[in-house]
């Protein structure tokens, strides 16, 4: 048969005699008559083209595997747009929180109960950290008075998650997140009473 050429597509057409000077055997002819037909309709299924009828008989590894290389090329032949940075954002998130000095001389957090917890605030990117303050002021303190402590009678600052002070009040939220290159800032309103 090889000699002869003859493959799955020349055994679909031939006839059951000229089959026959090839294979002797009946059940055999059947058989093989019955898997040629079977592997045509496997490839007409799964969308592959003539073109890889051309080639012979494919396992089904190799078909999946001709069928991702297809469609590998075709995305590389239209490639999109990675890593371009998108748009900056115009607002950035802050969390902000409060310490209180106690009479042991120590920082003390204070909680949501006590008129404290931690508030999420949306700002502009170029808002200060003297904006922020005032902005501390107006959430921990409506009225001007919080949890039994007068705002008249307390020194404010904004400190970082740290604890530490910022040497200019100018500085930008938008400057502190490249600094300090944290995905959420979180910032202190640190208060002491008036001595």
């Amino acid at each position: 048969m090889r000699e002869d050429r003859v493959d799955e597509d020349v055994v679909r057409i031939m006839s059951d005699s000229q089959l026959q000077e090839y294979i002797p055997c009946y059940d055999y002819r059947v058989l093989v008559t019955a898997f040629c037909n079977l592997n045509e309709t496997a490839r007409s299924c799964t969308g592959t083209g003539t073109h890889l009828a051309s080639a012979g008989s494919l396992s089904r590894k190799e078909d999946t595997l001709a069928r991702l290389r297809s469609r590998l090329s075709s995305k590389r032949k239209n490639p999109t747009k990675v890593n371009e940075p998108g748009p900056s954002k115009c607002t950035r998130r802050v969390e902000l929180g409060w310490m209180h000095f106690r009479d042991d001389e120590t920082y003390k957090q204070i909680r949501t109960s006590s008129g404290g917890g931690i508030r999420h605030l949306t700002v502009d990117r170029h808002t200060s950290v003297s904006e922020v303050l005032k902005t501390g002021e107006g959430l921990f303190f409506a009225g001007s008075v919080s949890a039994q402590r007068a705002l008249k009678d307390l020194i404010l600052e904004i400190r970082d998650f740290q604890g530490n002070c910022f040497e200019d009040d100018s500085i930008t939220i938008d400057e502190l997140y490249d600094v300090t290159k944290l995905n959420m800032l979180r910032l202190y309103l640190y208060s002491r009473r008036v001595e």
